[in-house]
């Protein structure tokens, strides 16, 4: 099975979306509305607490609010499959995760939630040196860098792991560990494909902004049909590869 394009990807994304938008507009919507609601539960309904006893609080909050964020992930991705595969689909796939094995997807979250905290680091220490560099101060040079490539390199991780929930989807009953492994493998061959599918919606992204995001509703599905249908080809040809290796050996 060949490689097909990311703009054939696109292509078949936007015929399967045909009719579809409304409905996955309010998925958007909804998830939309769980993250600021997780948000809100961090930030204002959990009381303060002073000293190491807040430090632990607010920790133990965001590691399960990042849980629970994750695990609506999985029951979206498992809606976008089952609309790709021509199943049937509905609201209720959202909360699906929760009742299917989701202890890899909340082990997952912890995962990604380390990897997000070390990038927004690296992105605020980077940041911080613009603003030296825009009022005439002199930048280190050699720190400056380490930040750079450290940020680079986790990018370069968290896009390794972006296969993790479409795995967990199919085959719950599997560690996390696994999943790691098994999408970084896939990731590994089809890197610069992956990267390419992100950055070609960077223009509608700009777009939505434009919009004052009204326009996300629309670009999301956009977005998590065309990622769906990459998965869908990166598994097919991994799979395709090793029946061949298996037939070559009989």
């Amino acid at each position: 099975m060949r490689k097909p394009k990311i703009r054939e990807l696109k292509s078949q994304a936007r015929l399967l979306l045909n009719g579809k938008y409304s409905f996955l507009a309010l998925v958007t919507a909804f998830m939309a509305f769980a993250n600021v609601g997780l948000n809100y539960l961090l930030v204002h309904a959990i009381p303060a607490a002073p000293g190491i006893l807040g430090l632990v609080l607010y920790l133990a909050t965001l590691v399960l609010c990042n849980m629970v964020y994750f695990i609506l992930q999985a029951g979206m991705v498992r809606l976008y499959l089952n609309l790709v595969r021509g199943s049937s689909f509905r609201f209720s796939d959202l909360f699906s995760a929760f009742s299917n094995r989701p202890e890899p997807i909340a082990v997952y979250a912890i995962v990604q939630l380390l990897l997000q905290t070390g990038l927004s680091y690296c992105f605020d220490r980077l940041l911080e040196a613009f603003r030296y560099f825009a009022h005439g101060a002199a930048v280190p040079l050699i720190p400056f860098i380490v930040i750079l490539l450290l940020g680079a390199a986790l990018i370069w991780v968290m896009l390794h792991f972006s296969l993790v929930v479409f795995l967990h989807c199919d085959e719950p009953w599997k560690p996390t560990r696994r999943l790691l492994v098994e999408s970084w493998v896939l990731i590994s061959g089809n890197m610069g494909r992956q990267l390419y599918l992100l950055l070609s919606f960077i223009g509608i992204g700009i777009l939505c902004l434009i919009s004052f995001g009204i326009g996300l509703l629309f670009a999301f599905p956009y977005l998590h049909v065309t990622q769906t249908l990459f998965y869908l080809n990166v598994l097919q040809n991994a799979q395709n590869e090793t029946d061949a290796r298996t037939a070559s050996q009989v």
